[in-house]
């Protein structure tokens, strides 16, 4: 259909778009008809101040799961842009105050799988963007709603002012990023709740340079002993050049006691005990003034728990135990070595 000014409103001939003038249920949107032929269907027009027509030209054959198709563009009385889309069955707050409010924080402040996934899905749409260098300009909760299908909600995001950039540059990037970091905080503040150390080190990561989808969907904010295992043990095939130079000026160091110098004798007694062992019985030494030696140490424990000597599997008992020490000696290891290695 075509879009231009010359257009009358509605557009005469075959197709057109009524509108009805009165507001989707729990919406800011107009209710609508588009008419194509003999085909009629309910469509919701944005009547917001600002809609321009080079955003909607940039994003009308974008295409992402969680982003709400743009039907069309017109202009009322010749000057008015109007944006026109899909029906949408609730804004994102009117969703959360009906059911969304109890189902995103637990009683501790950790976030539900449900949180984690729309958040992880709006961080897609994202990086689809910015793979085509789109950047959203600014986050608004009125651009935010959801679809429930079968009880499950759906994050859906209305896309109406983006910017096209040559190059994606650092603030480009933070910019783009702070729109799915700006709906976990006005969710934790309307859910009158603090986020858990877990749950905020997700947020904070949210951007970073490291940061990625991929990253976030296995992001170790609720893991197991079992995976945690898992994941030592998948350290063993990776490539070490690589883990040594992303560990490589990232400020992570072995578990030395606070403000003591960076000595083996100011590691916790088990963990001399296992360097002592290894130095002396196996001949391999570790730089303690290089984290990925630590990593390493803990890998090859993990893997090789069994040829332990009995003194330091006596205070291990098993593979489980090596996991809580490995906590009680830095509480947010796995957080800080995923976020760097993945």
């Amino acid at each position: 259909m075509d879009s231009g000014k010359e257009s009358p409103y509605p557009w005469k001939g075959e197709n057109k778009i009524i509108d009805q003038r009165e507001k989707g249920d729990g919406l800011n949107l107009n209710k609508g008809k588009y008419v194509m032929s003999n085909i009629e269907f309910d469509v919701l027009i944005d009547k917001r101040e600002g809609l321009k027509f080079h955003s909607y030209d940039l994003l009308r054959n974008f295409h992402h799961a969680n982003a709400i198709p743009l039907l069309d563009y017109y202009y009322q009385a010749d000057k008015f842009g109007r944006l026109v889309i899909p029906k949408v069955h609730f804004s994102f707050q009117s969703w959360f105050e009906k059911e969304g409010k109890n189902l995103l924080f637990d009683e501790m402040g950790h976030m539900t799988v449900m949180l984690e996934n729309m958040i992880i899905e709006y961080c897609d749409l994202v990086e689809s963007l910015l793979k085509k260098k789109l950047i959203i300009k600014n986050f608004d909760m009125d651009n935010v709603f959801v679809n429930v299908y079968v009880g499950v909600p759906t994050l859906c995001v209305l896309l109406t002012e983006v910017t096209e950039v040559e190059c994606i540059g650092v603030q480009d990037r933070n910019l783009a990023w702070d729109c799915p970091r700006k709906l976990m905080v006005w969710c934790e503040n309307q859910c009158d709740i603090k986020m858990d150390k877990l749950t905020k080190r997700f947020c904070n990561f949210l951007g970073k340079s490291n940061c990625n989808v991929r990253k976030l969907k296995k992001y170790p904010h609720n893991w197991d002993d079992v995976t945690k295992g898992e994941y030592l043990m998948s350290l063993v095939d990776s490539n070490h050049s690589q883990m040594r130079f992303l560990l490589n000026d990232s400020g992570l160091t072995w578990p030395f006691s606070e403000n003591l110098p960076q000595r083996s004798d100011n590691l916790p007694e088990l963990l001399q005990a296992i360097l002592d062992w290894d130095e002396l019985e196996r001949n391999v030494g570790h730089n303690i003034l290089d984290f990925f030696s630590y990593v390493i140490v803990l890998r090859n424990c993990y893997k090789h728990f069994e040829d332990l000597p009995k003194k330091i599997k006596d205070k291990l008992i098993s593979r489980k135990t090596l996991i809580e020490y490995i906590e009680l000696w830095q509480s947010d290891f796995w957080i800080k070595v995923y976020e760097r290695l993945g």
